[in-house]
C-alpha cells in the first residue's frame, strides 16, 4: 500500500479523465516532494506519464512487468536490457497490478540551483551522485526498494508545499513512425501528459509548449513571455497547427521521423479528428472528449 493516495487509481478512472489523475499526482511530485539522491535534496521539475491498462489504453507506454506495480524504480529496458547513451530514463511506476504505468522524470533541480534538463542526462547524474559506474549495478544497489523507502540511495520525500505554476502540455519524443492501420497512437499522441514548472528554462519539448498554451487561448506575446520561444517561431507554429486543423491525415506521418512544424500541424490534425481538450478551468488539467 503506497503512503500517498495520489498513485492509487481512481475507482472509476476513464480515458477522458486520467488526465485529471495525472495532474493530481504532477501537482505532488512537483510541489509537494523532494527527490533525495545520496542525501542531497533535489526539486522535479518535469515529468510526464505513461499508463495503459483497460480503461487507458496508451500504447506508448514501455509496459515492462515492474510497471505493474506502484511506487517502484523502473530503468528503461529494451528486451530486457538496460537502456544506453541518451535513451536512458528513469520512471517511478504506478501500475495497479493489470496495468502498467510510468512517470518518466525528465527534469530536476539541484541543490545549487542547476537545472539537469532531459531523462539521460538524469540518469548521469544520478550515477554519478551515487558512485556508480552502470544503470544496472545502481538499481541492483536500489534492490527493488519502494521509491519513499529512505534506506535507498535515492527516495522521494514529502516536503512543504509550493506554489509553482505546472504547465501542460504533449509529451516530448512521440511520433508514428511505428504505427499503421488501426494503431491507437494518433490518440494518444497530443495528450497533454508531461507536466512542468519551468517551461522557459527547459531546452526539449518548446513546440509541444507552444501548442498546449495555444490551445488554452493564449496570445502569442503571453506563450513567448512564458516559453521564451521566438515570435517568428511562435508565428510559425500556429501556423501549423491551423493547417492541420484544416486538413492533413495521421497516415501520412506514419514511418516517417518528425521535426517541429509536424509536431505542430499533427496537433492540429488531433484536435480536429478528435476535438480539443477542454479544461474545467485556467490552469485544470485537459479533459479529452468521448
Amino acid at each position: 500500500m503506497t503512503p500517498w493516495p495520489d498513485l492509487r487509481k481512481p475507482a472509476r478512472l476513464t480515458d477522458q479523465t486520467a488526465g485529471a489523475w495525472f495532474a493530481g499526482i504532477a501537482d505532488a511530485l512537483l510541489n509537494r516532494t523532494r527527490w533525495v539522491i545520496a542525501g542531497r535534496p533535489h526539486r522535479i521539475t518535469e515529468i510526464e506519464f505513461y499508463f495503459r491498462g483497460p480503461e487507458h489504453d496508451d500504447p506508448f507506454t514501455h509496459g515492462d512487468a515492474i510497471q505493474v506495480h506502484a511506487g517502484r524504480w523502473y530503468f528503461h529496458k529494451t528486451a530486457g536490457i538496460y537502456r544506453g547513451g541518451s535513451f536512458k530514463g528513469v520512471d517511478v511506476t504506478f501500475g495497479d497490478g493489470v496495468a502498467r504505468g510510468g512517470i518518466l522524470i525528465r527534469g530536476a533541480e539541484t541543490p545549487d540551483g542547476h537545472l539537469i534538463d532531459g531523462p539521460s542526462l538524469l540518469v548521469d547524474h544520478l550515477l554519478r551522485l551515487c558512485h556508480q559506474k552502470s544503470v544496472s549495478a545502481f538499481d541492483q544497489e536500489i534492490a527493488e526498494r519502494l521509491v519513499w523507502d529512505p534506506t535507498s540511495p535515492m527516495y522521494l520525500a514529502e516536503t512543504e508545499g509550493s506554489d509553482k505554476p505546472v504547465t501542460a502540455s504533449a509529451r516530448v519524443g512521440l511520433s508514428l513512425r511505428r504505427a499503421g492501420p488501426g494503431s491507437t497512437k494518433p490518440a494518444y499522441l497530443t495528450r497533454e501528459y508531461r507536466f512542468l514548472t519551468e517551461p522557459r528554462a527547459i531546452t526539449k519539448g518548446k513546440p509541444h509548449l507552444v501548442m498546449a498554451l495555444h490551445r488554452a487561448g493564449r496570445s502569442a506575446t503571453a506563450i513567448r513571455e512564458m516559453t521564451g520561444v521566438p515570435a517568428k517561431s511562435i508565428a510559425v507554429y500556429i501556423a501549423e497547427y491551423a493547417a492541420g486543423a484544416t486538413a492533413g491525415r495521421f497516415e501520412d506521418y506514419f514511418g516517417k521521423e518528425i521535426g517541429p512544424k509536424d509536431v505542430c500541424r499533427l496537433h492540429g490534425i488531433a484536435d480536429r479528428v478528435f476535438g480539443e481538450p477542454r479544461r474545467a478551468g485556467p490552469g485544470q488539467p485537459s479533459l479529452y472528449p468521448p
